[in-house]
Formats: structure tokens, C-alpha cells, sequence
């Protein structure tokens, strides 16, 4: 589908930020290793915000030619609007947070490595095979690797704007309800029938009831029309 496909493509941008970071970090340490100038620090910290940066301009570019797909116009639009405004805002706190704690690590590795005794090479000799783990947390604080927290948002708002989608197509046909529908026919909530009007029908469930349960994060439901 779409929505995996696109959350696929912003997880490979992300990689190649993140992976960028690491030859930063070595360097940096190769460097601090034979002066103590602050000047090391700033070019990482320069170059590190140039990478980011060119991630977040390839997820913007991911993101709308997504909701384009989806949605005509939606990145200006509530819900989905504020959905792409989310999930690129949380992008961005975790790749600002990724390069802050890449400098955040290198100053107390290089400290480190000046103050141990044998001599900086030595020290740099043992902390060479050092690899960038980058870690975030979401909004219920919880830790992630960033690439899988990355991932994880990516396809969340890809498939909940899909569903959003789903939902103005059948408004804008005349449908007052939706049908649940899966590739497995056999599941539980297969044909289950939901109202996607604001006022809802009685003794229907209106999609926001279902939303959490059906439309999770991991779900691949989708809406037709009413069999009858």
C-alpha cells in the first residue's frame, strides 16, 4: 500500500542521516585526539544541522507529494494538515535531538580519551570500532531506537491520512456509512459497518469509537461502501 511505501521512503532518509552522523563522530574524535580547540565542536555541530536539514527537506517533499496522492490539498487542511504538521515537527525534535547528543557523546569521548592514561591514540586505538546508537522518546515517554520511532510516525500518519481519505471520498459520494473491509475476509471486523458522519445513526459505531481499536498503528483496514 501507499501508506507503507511511503513510510519506507522517509525511514530510508532517516538512515542516510543517521548513518551520515557516525563518519562526523570518528572524525571528530581523530581530531580531538591532537588538539583541544572548540573549532572541531562547531564544524560538527555546522555540519551536522546541514544533514538534518537535508532530511527534513526530503521528508517535506515525501509528505506532500504523499497527501497529494491521498488527499488534493490536504497539506493545507485539516485533519490532514495538521497530521503532516505533527509528524514533521516530531522529525524534526528527533534529528535536532540526534545531532545534539552526537555532540553530546564526541566532547565526552574526546575528553575522555585526553585524560587517559597510555595517551590519546592509545585510547582511540580501543574506541575505534565506537558505533552511533541514536535513541528518542515519544510523547508518552517512552524510549525507541529513533530509526524504528521514525518508521513507526512515518506510517501511522501515512495510514491514518489514507483513512482520512477514505473517509472524504465516500462524504463527497453521498455515503453516510462505511464498510470495514480486510484481504482476510475471515477477520473479526471484516464487514463491520461504521457512520462517517459528524452526527452519527444510532445503533452504528461512529469511526472515532473505532478508531483506536481498528485504525491502530499497525492496522491495514480499509473503508468501501456499504454492501448491501
Amino acid at each position: 500500500m501507499e501508506y507503507n511505501r511511503y513510510a519506507t521512503a522517509v525511514s530510508a532518509a532517516y538512515e542516510v542521516f543517521s548513518s551520515s552522523l557516525t563518519p562526523l563522530y570518528l572524525q571528530m574524535k581523530l581530531d580531538g585526539a591532537s588538539r583541544t580547540s572548540n573549532a572541531p565542536l562547531l564544524k560538527l555541530r555546522v555540519d551536522g544541522h546541514q544533514l538534518m536539514n537535508s532530511f527534513l527537506e526530503r521528508a517535506e517533499t515525501l509528505t506532500a507529494d504523499y497527501l497529494s496522492t491521498i488527499v488534493p490539498g490536504a497539506l493545507t487542511s485539516a485533519p490532514d494538515g495538521s497530521r503532516a504538521v505533527s509528524l514533521l515537527r516530531a522529525l524534526r525534535v528527533i534529528s535536532y535531538n540526534n545531532v545534539v547528543s552526537l555532540i553530546q557523546k564526541t566532547n565526552a569521548d574526546v575528553g575522555s580519551m585526553l585524560s587517559t592514561r597510555g595517551g590519546a591514540m592509545g585510547a582511540l586505538a580501543l574506541k575505534a570500532s565506537n558505533t552511533v546508537t541514536f535513541t528518542s522518546q515519544d510523547s508518552s515517554g517512552r524510549t525507541w531506537q529513533s530509526a524504528v520511532l521514525v518508521k513507526t510516525l512515518s506510517r501511522d500518519f501515512a495510514y491514518q491520512t489514507f483513512i482520512d481519505g477514505q473517509v472524504k471520498t465516500l462524504r463527497a459520494q453521498g455515503a453516510t456509512t462505511a464498510q470495514i473491509s480486510y484481504l482476510d475476509p475471515l477477520h473479526e471486523n471484516h464487514g463491520l459497518v461504521v457512520a462517517i458522519t459528524g452526527a452519527g445513526i444510532a445503533g452504528v459505531p461512529n469511526m472515532e469509537s473505532v478508531r483506536d481499536t481498528i485504525f491502530h498503528i499497525n492496522a491495514n483496514a480499509n473503508l468501501t461502501h456499504v454492501q448491501t
